[in-house]
Formats: structure tokens, sequence, C-alpha cells
């Protein structure tokens, strides 16, 4: 039975388990967050380093840094018995912040404070390849991995290679293709990229009992997808070798350069 939703509260909310909220645009979420950024301080006494906070967008993230750190900067006047405007502004902080007027609530703002730039607050991209570097042996991640935003060059260098043989060693399959082939490889390639591991159908016994027109197709997109399953992890591994070398070679040119300096 589903459990009934309920109104949530960000001063008052448990912070043990997993919580799905949802809201709509401007109903408050970001301030949510700063709440619940302070209370785990306060009330479990955690450190900046051992909270992560993450958005979708570069901008977000950047709003959520500077956010957090008023909001802490705030809870911190308060604890110390000087809240000011704050009271009549931001009454759940007030709230929240009242509970812990302790001096252990004082040292665990002004601890929290002074290592806030040791929190991972970041975008779900960011936090990914975050985890990518530091546990490279445990991932198979390369040393010096990047996350790219873009892979269209690669995308379009791998369907027109493949394009340009396949057609060199068959002429005639233009004839039987159907208009645009090209776009109908990008969408293949888009749909690959999201089911890595789905097996690909038909096999070739089913291929030679197809029509001439329909076989065409169906063997110029399977052969496409085996291409390009194998082409896509090539390609960035030839991509990160060439990146690192690169930036090897540029290391040595500027360790040379400081060395004759005077």
């Amino acid at each position: 039975m589903a459990s009934a939703a309920l109104p949530f509260e960000a001063a008052t909310i448990e912070l043990a388990g997993t919580l799905l909220v949802e809201a709509s645009a401007g109903t408050g979420k970001t301030h949510a967050i700063t709440l619940l950024v302070v209370r785990l301080v306060l009330e479990q006494g955690l450190e900046p380093s051992q909270i992560l906070v993450m958005t979708f967008t570069e901008a977000a993230t950047a709003e959520l840094r500077v956010r957090i750190r008023r909001q802490m900067h705030r809870a911190l006047e308060i604890v110390s018995g000087r809240a000011g405007d704050v009271t009549a502004t931001d009454p759940e902080l007030v709230r929240i912040c009242e509970k812990h007027a302790t001096p252990t609530g004082l040292d665990r703002l002004k601890r929290a404070i002074a290592g806030l730039d040791e929190a991972s607050i970041t975008t779900i991209h960011g936090f990914c390849l975050r985890v990518l570097q530091e546990h490279a042996l445990r991932t198979g991640a390369r040393y010096g991995a990047e996350l790219v935003k873009d892979l269209e060059e690669l995308d379009e260098d791998i369907v027109y290679d493949f394009w340009h043989a396949y057609v060199a060693d068959w002429p005639s399959v233009i004839e039987l293709l159907p208009e645009n082939p090209l776009e109908r490889l990008r969408v293949l390639l888009r749909e690959r990229r999201r089911f890595p591991e789905a097996p690909l159908v038909p096999d070739s016994t089913e291929l030679e009992s197809t029509d001439a027109k329909a076989g065409a197709l169906l063997r110029f997109e399977t052969d496409f997808l085996r291409y390009a399953s194998t082409e896509l992890d090539a390609r960035k591994e030839r991509k990160a070798s060439s990146d690192s070398t690169t930036c090897s070679s540029e290391s040595k040119k500027r360790c040379a350069v400081r060395a004759a300096t005077p």
C-alpha cells in the first residue's frame, strides 16, 4: 500500500532514511536545502565534507554554494544571540537554531563555516567525475579522464566512416535504402548509447529470410550497430591516449621553460 503524501517541513522533517519531495518551481526548494544543511551540522554534528548536495546545472550549483554559506552565517548570528532581522525574514531558521543555542552548537557552526570549501556542492555529472577520479582503480577509469558534454563530433565521425566504407564495398545498397540513411544511423547510434548491453536482433538467419529491400536495410542497420559498438570504445580510448600524450608533452615544455628561466 502506497504511503500518503505528507506536507514537507524542512525544519522538522526526519533527517534519516530516504525521502522523495515533489515541488514545483518557485516553492522554496533551494531555501529548504539550506535549512537541511544547517540542521545536519547542528543536529548531527556533520562536517561539510560529509554532506553531499547535488543539482543539475552549474548555475544552480553556484547559487546553492552562495546561499548555503549565507545561511550558515545567519545561523551563527542566531546561535550567538545576534539574530537581528533574521527573526522576521526566516522564522524557520530561527526555530532550528534556537534549539541549539549552546556552546556545542556554536562550535559546530564555526567549524562548518571554516570548512565550507570542502563541501560537495556539485552537479550530478561533476559528482560522477569526482567518483571516477578518486576511485579510478576500482572503476577502471583512465587517470585524468574528462567528462565531455557533447559527443556529436565523435558520433559524426563514426557515422561517416561507416557510410563511406559500406558504400565503397556495396555501391548498389544505396538503391535499396530509404531516403536520408545517415539520419537513421544517427538515431541508431543514440539508441546504442542508451542501451549498450541490448542484444542485436534480428540475427543473420532472419536476414536471409526477408525480401531484398527489407533484408538490405536490416543488414545495413545491424552492420552499423556492430561497427559502432566496437568503434565507440576504441575511439574514446584513442582520444584519451592522445590527450594524455599532449598533456605530457605540454608539461615537459613548461618544465623546460621554467628551467631555462633565470
